[in-house]
């Protein structure tokens, strides 16, 4: 006797109850030699005891053979039976036709197009990581010791949106010894009395001039020492402005910390009235324009990269390929621990794309092939076995094996088995092999 997998019984027992089916399972059976047999003990052939029996050009689809209980039907031949032909297309003899009818196809959300013509080039999988252009990132730090004030609302907060030179806080310089009062207090006192010889000395060099006794170049040397001693005489009173607000505690006068760039405040390290040291961060600002994927390619992949390399890549936790839009920069040093080639690639600012984030990059390596593109989700992988399942009728489906020519993120390029003409299972593949009782467990798309 025959035996039938668990599936299909498990099947035809859903199919008799009617409307207690799944509504995913109403619909769909399975076509191609529906024979009943009941009472019958079954060779090969479906028949035992039957002798010398032809029978040829029979067309006996859901045909009943309980009327031969009494004949012999060894050698029996069942050429031309007439089941081999679904609505004009021609199957082989192992051919399994698996019906599902259109609310079925909705239910389990087969989508089927033609295959696209086209060309793929074979790629090379490694990691990357994402980053910010130079003038995307910017990292606020204090430029001296001393105490944050807030300005008028108060600190930014993560999300504000800033202003290439707006103003983020004021930092009031603190003394960090005592000495260092007396230091600013003599060098006010200098640079005063150096203001006063100055313009003394100015004063004599303009009334030598007059009366012809020196040159016209020693007035403008003594201009020149007279702006010197200003410019110093106002950073010492600058100084001292600051050390006065520090020793008093009050935020008047200091240093404006701003925006280095057009972005967003990603991070706000500190607190108002915190006391830091220099070059402590302060905040994290991002800008909103592209970003950088750099992959890293081991050397010995390097010499066969070229001048141009192409390509996709892929965020952790992410299912789909996103394109390696723009080629920045293809490295010129091997790093000396990871043995690799940093190449650079731009792509457009998304939301997704978070600087620091890992990633899978596919690049491009060697010639470019021709054949029919498809979804990688709808090549099945049956123990080494590539399939596509067609469909060759509104409610019926096929299996049909393919090879495979190159895999370049979510594309697959076969290079037999797929016509211009034939309509694939481009989602849902998996699920019409399944209804079809071939067993086996579904991962990303792919039967194992």
């Amino acid at each position: 006797m025959t035996r039938r997998p668990l599936f299909f019984w498990a099947l035809a027992l859903l199919l008799a109850c009617g409307e207690d089916a799944p509504p995913e399972i109403e619909g769909l059976h399975r076509r191609g030699g529906d024979h009943d047999h009941d009472d019958h003990g079954r060779d090969d052939h479906g028949h035992d005891d039957h002798d010398d029996h032809d029978h040829d050009d029979h067309d006996h689809d859901d045909h009943d053979h309980d009327g031969h209980d009494d004949q012999d039907h060894d050698d029996h031949d069942h050429d031309d039976h007439g089941h081999g032909d679904h609505h004009g297309h021609a199957h082989g003899p192992d051919d399994h036709v698996i019906a599902l009818d259109a609310d079925a196809q909705r239910r389990l959300g087969i989508v089927v197009d033609r295959a696209t013509a086209g060309r793929l080039a074979p790629t090379r999988s490694t990691v990357a990581r994402v980053e910010a252009p130079p003038d995307q990132l910017a990292l606020v730090a204090a430029p001296v010791d001393g105490r944050l004030v807030a300005r008028p609302g108060g600190l930014p907060r993560p999300g504000t949106v800033v202003r290439r030179g707006e103003l983020l806080a004021t930092l009031v310089p603190t003394p960090s010894a005592p000495e260092i009062t007396t230091r600013v207090a003599s060098d006010l006192s200098r640079a005063t009395a150096d203001v006063e010889a100055a313009r003394l000395a100015l004063d004599r060099a303009r009334a030598l001039l007059a009366e012809g006794a020196v040159p016209e170049r020693r007035v403008v040397d003594a201009e020149r020492d007279l702006g010197v001693a200003e410019a110093a005489l106002a950073s010492a009173r600058q100084t001292s402005a600051f050390a006065g607000s520090a020793r008093g505690g009050r935020g008047g006068a200091g240093w404006r910390v701003v925006a280095a760039i057009d972005g967003v405040i990603d991070a706000t390290f500190v607190s108002d009235g915190q006391t830091v040291a220099a070059h402590t961060p302060l905040f994290r600002v991002v800008g909103e324009g592209e970003r950088w994927v750099v992959v890293s390619v081991p050397e010995t992949w390097a010499p066969t990269l070229g001048p141009s390399p192409r390509g996709f890549f892929r965020l952790a936790g992410e299912t789909h390929t996103r394109p390696l839009e723009r080629l920045v920069d293809v490295g010129r040093v091997v790093d000396p621990h990871t043995r690799t080639v940093d190449v650079r690639f731009a792509v457009d600012a998304d939301p997704a794309v978070r600087v620091g984030a890992a990633a899978n990059a596919e690049l491009t390596f060697g010639e470019v092939r021709e054949g029919f593109l498809v979804p990688r989700a709808a090549v099945l992988d049956l123990d080494g076995r590539r399939i596509v399942v067609l469909r060759v009728a509104d409610d019926e489906f096929l299996e049909r094996d393919v090879s495979v020519g190159v895999r370049a993120g979510d594309q697959v390029l076969l290079t037999e088995g797929v016509t211009a003409e034939d309509a694939v299972v481009l989602e849902g593949a998996a699920l019409v092999h399944l209804a079809k009782g071939g067993g086996g467990e579904v991962h990303d798309g792919h039967v194992h």
